[in-house]
């Protein structure tokens, strides 16, 4: 490995420890009380450093909710690989929604002031490109599910499947601070949480059926 090789791998991994830091800190002191100070010290890093790779803590915010959209659009992905029909993966993609929540809450909560950090962010962000992109590839899955959908006759044809994707995405993605909220304000919810996520999912799925399907 060459010295430019080498010192972009290094420059890589302290970015990765810079957000892991971040993730530390936010889970222990929440968004709103934790500083770049706060970062840094996590990270053993200069406040200086810290600047070299984020300017503002909206940015590292946005990382780290970028991070969990990966996370969320590889397990939308395999939903959507499942054999079943395509009507019955938009029910399962509900599912896989409220799944991931479960399982990575604190990437569930860094979603609800998503569009706030992006706003806050440079137009020309490296990491706003890549937030748009991670958004605009679930709304991608679900469209082709839909569209598959439409051709295998289980979706009314004259579906928009742009339209619709987009509708879904922005039901699914909203379940999610809900219930990040709903964690925050009842600390046992994960004992309700199952019979609640079933009963909402199921609730929405037969709202869509009516509307898609003849």
């Amino acid at each position: 490995m060459g010295i430019k090789e080498r010192k972009e791998r290094e420059k890589q991994q302290r970015r990765i420890d810079i957000i892991n830091a971040a993730e530390e800190v936010f889970s222990s002191k929440g968004y709103d009380n934790s500083t770049m100070d706060d970062i840094a010290a996590r990270a053993e890093l200069a406040k200086g450093t810290l600047y070299l790779y984020f300017n503002t803590k909206s940015e590292i915010c946005l990382t780290i909710a970028v991070r969990g959209l990966g996370l969320l659009k590889q397990m939308i992905e395999k939903t959507a690989r499942q054999s079943k029909k395509n009507i019955e993966k938009l029910r399962e993609i509900l599912a896989t929604c409220l799944q991931y929540q479960k399982k990575y809450p604190k990437y569930a909560k860094a979603l609800v002031h998503f569009r706030d950090y992006i706003e806050q962010c440079r137009e020309n962000s490296e990491m706003l490109e890549q937030a748009w992109a991670e958004n605009d590839a679930i709304v991608t899955i679900i469209r082709g599910i839909i569209q598959n959908g439409i051709l295998d006759k289980t979706i009314n044809a004259d579906i928009d499947a742009d339209k619709l994707a987009l509708a879904l995405w922005g039901q699914m993605s909203g379940f999610l601070p809900n219930l990040a909220f709903e964690r925050t304000k009842h600390p046992n919810i994960d004992k309700k949480l199952p019979e609640s996520s079933d009963e909402h999912t199921d609730y929405l799925y037969n709202l869509i059926i009516q509307g898609i399907t003849r």
